[in-house]
């Protein structure tokens, strides 16, 4: 997966968000589902991550416009996807699919 750099907001593209991270992360059994678009919330953490900025310093409004969103519904969703292994499992999907890519010869 390539980082692309359109408008400076954009660091990984929507369909490649819907492709390759959706299918592979939790979704909730029952209960409520979010009114939030999962792109632009995978796109704002992936911001975040790059930045180090802290979490209330998201530039939300670059993300979401006037969506009303706090960064704690952001951070929400970092935080279960974080202790339910989504993210090692996009990791290890992604290896996976492309370890005929993979450069071992200096491991």
């Amino acid at each position: 997966m390539q980082f692309k750099k359109t408008n400076n907001l954009e660091l990984i593209s929507k369909d490649k968000v819907e492709k390759w991270i959706l299918p592979h992360l939790s979704k909730g059994k029952r209960g409520f589902s979010t009114k939030f678009d999962l792109v632009k919330i995978i796109q704002t953490i992936v911001k975040r991550l790059k930045t180090g900025c802290q979490w209330r310093e998201i530039s939300l409004k670059d993300y979401f416009g006037e969506e009303k969103i706090s960064w704690q519904s952001v951070y929400y969703f970092f935080n279960k996807w974080s202790k339910d292994d989504s993210f090692r499992n996009i990791w290890v999907h992604l290896l996976n699919r492309n370890k005929r890519l993979l450069d071992l010869s200096c491991v």
